[in-house]
């Protein structure tokens, strides 16, 4: 009765099911992880890059818009150990109100 099954036949049709499910698997697997992982992260590092650029921008802005109120100061003043004082107390003004703020 099953002296007519070629079993090498068989066998070789599994193995090659078994290998298209694999196949299939691994693409799935990777389509997955390219949606779930991949996209977000580049999106992320897009953002960051975008935002560290930001950051850098506004303060060399801020440093440079600093250093001109400093000298607009100077010369109201007409003297840097006036402003620097008033600097400083602006600084410590500023500190204990934060201080206050925190408590």
């Amino acid at each position: 009765m099953f002296d007519n099954i070629n079993y090498g036949g068989i066998i070789s049709t599994l193995l090659e099911a078994l290998d298209l499910v694999k196949t299939y698997l691994a693409q799935e697997l990777r389509s997955l992880v390219d949606e779930n992982v991949i996209e977000p992260i580049m999106e992320a590092k897009s953002k960051l890059f975008s935002s560290l650029m930001a950051a850098i921008s506004l303060s060399f802005a801020a440093a440079f818009l600093s250093i001109a109120a400093f000298l607009v100061l100077v010369d109201l003043t007409g003297s840097y150990p006036v402003s620097y004082s008033i600097v400083g107390a602006v600084f410590l003004i500023m500190g204990i109100i934060f201080i206050k703020k925190a408590k």
